[in-house]
Parts: C-alpha cells; sequence; structure tokens
C-alpha cells in the first residue's frame, strides 16, 4: 500500500498534522522575509538568512527556525502514518528528524559560520549546513518510488528539484559575495515549496470526500 492508501486509512488528528505542517510552513517562510525587512542594513540580495539570524531582531527568524523544525517533525508522523514498510520510504522519513533538528540547533545555538563561535568555541554552523541539505537531497530521491507510485509527475518533479537544487547550493557555495543572499533564499523558497507541497497533498488525499476527489483529479500512475 502507497500514498493513496492514506485516504482510506487516515484518522482526523493526521489530516489536522498535515495541515498544521502546511501553516507552520507558510509562517515560518513568512517570518524569514519579515527578519529580513526588520534587519538594519540588510537586504534580499546581499544579505544571507545568517546574517539577518545574528542581527538585532534575530528572535523573528530563530521563531521561524524553531517552527520548521516542528513543521518537519508533524510531516515526519504524517509520513510514517502512511502504511508501507519499504525500506525506501522509511529511509525518507529518517531525514526528517535530521533537518528538524540541524534547524532548531541553529536558532538555539547563535552560531552563524561567520567567524564568531559560541560561548564553548565550537563552530558548528557548516556542519549543520551540510547535514541539512544531504538529509533533504536523500528525502527526494528516497521518497520517488512511493510517490510516483500515486502521482506520476512526482518522479520529475523530484529529480528536477534535486538537480536543480543541487547547482544552485553548489553555486552558492562556491560564489563570492554580493548575490549569496538572493542565492541563499531561492534555495530556502524552493526547499519550503517542496514541503509545502508535500504536506498539502497529504492532508487532501486523507482528508475530506471532497478533498481526495481534488487530489484523485490530478491523475494517478497506473496500479
Amino acid at each position: 500500500q502507497e500514498l493513496g492508501s492514506v485516504a482510506n486509512n487516515s484518522d482526523w488528528h493526521q489530516v489536522v498534522i498535515a495541515w498544521l505542517t502546511v501553516a507552520c510552513l507558510g509562517i515560518s517562510t513568512v517570518l524569514t522575509l519579515v527578519a529580513s525587512v526588520l534587519t538594519p542594513d540588510a537586504n534580499m540580495v546581499a544579505s544571507t538568512i545568517s546574517d539577518v539570524a545574528a542581527g538585532p531582531h534575530d528572535w523573528v527568524q530563530d521563531l521561524g527556525f524553531y517552527l520548521l523544525a516542528f513543521a518537519l517533525l508533524a510531516l515526519a508522523y504524517g509520513m510514517w502514518k502512511i502504511p508501507t514498510s519499504a525500506w525506501h520510504w522509511r529511509g525518507a522519513i529518517f531525514t526528517m528528524p535530521i533537518m528538524s533538528i540541524a534547524v532548531a540547533v541553529m536558532g538555539f545555538y547563535q552560531e552563524y559560520g561567520d567567524g564568531d563561535s559560541n560561548r564553548d568555541g565550537i563552530v558548528i554552523h557548516i556542519y549543520l549546513v551540510y547535514a541539512f541539505g544531504i538529509a533533504f537531497l536523500s528525502l527526494l530521491l528516497l521518497s520517488i518510488p512511493t510517490l510516483a507510485s500515486r502521482h506520476r509527475w512526482w518522479k520529475p518533479l523530484n529529480i528536477g528539484f534535486f538537480v536543480g537544487w543541487t547547482a544552485l547550493a553548489v553555486y552558492y557555495f562556491s560564489m563570492s559575495t554580493g548575490w549569496d543572499g538572493i542565492v541563499e533564499r531561492i534555495i530556502a523558497l524552493a526547499y519550503a515549496g517542496w514541503l509545502f507541497l508535500f504536506a498539502w497533498r497529504l492532508a487532501m488525499e486523507g482528508g475530506s470526500e471532497t478533498g481526495q476527489q481534488a487530489a484523485e483529479a490530478t491523475g494517478t500512475a497506473p496500479d
């Protein structure tokens, strides 16, 4: 049984969790944009998210991190409720807490790889970024078999995201400053967009009869 089984086996709290994930992802994205506006001398083009998170209104960006971390754990719960024992799906679920922990630690630890370490003198930001990125790319690949068995478009979508996101990430780490803020935000919005789509689909396919019919209308893969 794959993703389509959610429609027949879900319970109300699973649907609530999925919609809560959608809400948290949306609020987290808005907070990231608001933090950039509130931070003096910051702009969307040259200032990175880390620059904003280390600024005078760092709590706004940190709150966005925490909401994202919660959304990832909630989404992992929704994925776990899907009745399949496929190893690749279980592996995809495992990437969620990795990303959640990485994001939460970024907010709590208050060290953003800009040369200044936390009070313990340990610089870990870059390792958190690597863990986060590798986990997301793994999620894209590991989730393909289960998602594509339900909707044909998931496979090209995930492959496209994998290639595009990897290319942007490599470019980001090799580029000079000046444009890194906008590139990083594109990467972040693409990531949030994929998660938002997945959480929304999970909510629709496990929700009301109307929602299930709307989900079916996008086209399913043959059994």
